[in-house]
C-alpha cells in the first residue's frame, strides 16, 4: 500500500467513526445560546452518568445547594470529558475523584499551598466565605470553579484556577455560555485553551465522551 492509499484509508476510518455534522450542529456552532443550543451542537448521551445518590445528598455533603444551570447540564450530559480536555466528574458519588470528595481534597491542598505561597494562591477555598468550589478540571490539573459569593448559587461567578499560571479574574459568562464560547473558539483563558486549531473544522474536533461506570475519569 502506498502513502496515498494509507491517507485515504485513514480518512475513511475517521469518517466512519464520526458522523457527518448535521445542519442543526452547524447552526448551533454559528449562533444561539442556552442548553438547547449546546445539546444541538454536541448531542448528549442517552443515559448520563450521575452517581448513586441524589442531589439532596450532594447538597448536604457539600453544605450548599449548587447552581441550577449546573444541575441541568449534568442531567443532560453527566460525567465525561469535553474535547479531550475538560472533565466533569461524577456529581453524586463518593469515589475519590467524584465531585464532593475531589472538591474537599483540592481545597485542603490549596489552603496548604496558600499558607506557603500566598502571592500565587490568593483565593479563599470552600467552605471559607466566598471561596472557590471546583466542579470540573482539565487533564492538566486546571480547575473550573464557582466563586461562592453570596447566598444565591445561581449568581455565583465562574473562575479558572490554573495550574501553570497566575490567578486570573472571574469569567463573565454563565456555565453554558462559557462552554459554548470555549467550544466555538471565542474564549481563551489560562486553563481553557482553544480546543480547535485555525485550520480545523470545529465539528471535526469538539465532542463529549461519557465516562463509563468502570472508570473514575482518570
Amino acid at each position: 500500500m502506498n502513502d496515498h492509499d494509507g491517507a485515504v484509508g485513514a480518512f475513511a476510518a475517521l469518517s466512519a467513526r464520526r458522523p457527518e455534522p448535521t445542519p442543526e450542529q452547524r447552526a448551533a456552532l454559528a449562533a444561539g445560546t442556552g442548553l438547547s443550543t449546546l445539546t444541538a451542537l454536541v448531542p448528549p448521551p442517552t443515559t448520563p452518568r450521575l452517581g448513586p445518590h441524589d442531589w439532596a445528598w450532594l447538597y448536604e455533603r457539600l453544605g450548599t445547594r449548587l447552581p441550577t444551570e449546573y444541575v441541568r447540564l449534568m442531567e443532560a450530559y453527566g460525567a465525561g470529558e469535553w474535547c479531550q480536555w475538560l472533565r466533569f466528574q461524577v456529581p453524586r458519588g463518593t469515589d475519590s475523584y467524584d465531585l464532593a470528595p475531589w472538591a474537599e481534597w483540592y481545597a485542603d491542598c490549596y489552603r496548604g499551598l496558600r499558607a506557603d505561597h500566598p502571592a500565587y494562591h490568593p483565593l479563599a477555598a470552600w467552605p471559607e466565605p466566598g471561596g472557590f468550589l471546583p466542579f470540573a478540571d482539565s487533564i492538566d490539573g486546571d480547575q473550573l470553579c464557582w466563586l461562592t459569593e453570596g447566598d444565591e448559587p445561581d449568581a455565583w461567578p465562574l473562575v479558572v484556577v490554573p495550574r501553570h499560571a497566575g490567578q486570573g479574574p472571574p469569567l463573565t459568562g454563565t456555565l453554558v455560555e462559557t462552554l459554548l464560547a470555549w467550544l466555538r473558539g471565542h474564549l481563551h483563558v489560562e486553563g481553557l485553551p482553544r480546543p480547535v486549531r485555525p485550520d480545523e473544522d470545529p465539528l471535526d474536533v469538539i465532542d463529549f465522551e461519557q465516562f463509563e461506570e468502570e472508570t473514575d475519569g482518570r
